[in-house]
């Protein structure tokens, strides 16, 4: 079985039908990461169809390199374009830390809780879990992806998890959150 990599230089060269084994490799985790950014199930399916129309359109500006950080960053491109009032960009504050917010992704549990908390977070931090935790990328990769430095992408990643971590403590006290604090 081929790599992904030794897959798309081969679409490049003219062998479209190869693009399938890609979309079928990929196209789970590129929902994953689209609904993460967008929200919507409807919005991350068109983001994955037109993921892939540019890989299609772009194939021969492929150079090699890692084809899972360049179909990633042609995704954000694409939802960027579909998502115009959502920027992928970190806010300019600092955020307040908050506890452990590594655990709240370790754990596993209270996956609906999660999945309210990242709701609640800036885009751009947002995306930097989504390819860190879900998608199990290098900040290395997110850099590519993100068109960022390397040690940009930590600090943002940093960032993200204190934000996810007050988000996460601001369900404890919201009153439709459905969780209360325990008292002692």
């Amino acid at each position: 079985m081929a790599n992904d990599e030794t897959l798309m230089e081969r679409v490049s060269a003219g062998e479209l039908g190869l693009l399938g084994e890609l979309f079928e490799r990929h196209h789970r985790g590129l929902f994953k990461y689209c609904m993460a950014i967008g929200g919507n199930a409807g919005i991350a399916e068109d983001c994955v169809q037109e993921a892939f129309r540019r890989v299609l359109q772009y194939r021969r500006s492929y150079r090699g390199g890692q084809f899972r950080s360049w179909l990633f960053r042609i995704a954000r491109n694409a939802a960027m374009d579909l998502l115009p009032d959502q920027p992928l960009e970190p806010p300019d504050e600092e955020v307040d830390t908050g506890p452990g917010p590594e655990q709240l992704l370790a754990s596993g549990q209270d996956r609906d809780r999660l999945r309210r908390a990242l709701g609640r977070i800036a885009p751009a931090y947002r995306e930097v879990i989504v390819l860190a935790r879900y998608q199990e990328m290098t900040s290395k990769d997110i850099a590519r992806v993100v068109g960022a430095e390397d040690g940009a992408v930590r600090v943002r990643m940093h960032r993200a998890m204190k934000a996810l971590a007050r988000a996460w403590s601001e369900l404890d006290e919201s009153p439709e959150s459905g969780h209360e604090r325990k008292r002692a």
